[in-house]
């Protein structure tokens, strides 16, 4: 799937120290708190806010494991630091769905990663904004986003912005 198919996608920085300690400790070591001090940061690399944001979707036996999903938490934060600066967005986490549970994406190869998500997502409800912003913690290659963002331009979203703390050097 090359091009990406998003708009524009904006990060904090590469996938590395400091930022990936925090990143693993939102992940894997239950700090969901670390989400609002992330948020924060990347809410000031984003000029032009989406007015829909949509966290990537974990499924829900991923969820339960984890007990919160760490995009919900950078979504929440992002829509409350632009809407402190007069902007009207909206976080929303019940559109996009993950209906297929997936082995984790972590250490697949680009291909696998591709295969490993085929109808894992769909959408729950109609989406009248025409601009939105995909919120995930880290874009490695891409697979992920670029399959959400097919399924969105399918449902008419013309403009798709993805907002991630951190990229590797893959996406």
């Amino acid at each position: 799937m090359h091009p990406p198919q998003w708009d524009r996608l904006y990060c904090v920085s590469d996938y590395s120290d400091p930022l990936r300690e925090y990143i693993n400790k939102l992940k894997y070591a239950q700090q969901f708190w670390l989400a609002q001090d992330l948020g924060v940061l990347l809410s000031k690399h984003i000029p032009e806010p989406a007015p829909l944001i949509l966290p990537v979707p974990l499924h829900w036996k991923r969820f339960w494991w984890r007990s919160y999903n760490q995009s919900d938490h950078l979504g929440w934060t992002l829509e409350r630091e632009f809407n402190l600066k007069s902007s009207t967005t909206h976080c929303n986490n019940k559109i996009l769905k993950r209906v297929k549970a997936t082995r984790p994406q972590q250490g697949l190869s680009r291909s696998f990663r591709q295969t490993n998500l085929l109808g894992a997502f769909k959408i729950t409800q109609p989406i009248k904004e025409k601009h939105v912003a995909l919120v995930d913690d880290v874009v490695t290659t891409g697979a992920t986003i670029n399959l959400l963002c097919v399924e969105l331009r399918k449902a008419g979203v013309e403009r798709i912005d993805v907002y991630t703390v951190c990229r590797t050097g893959r996406s």
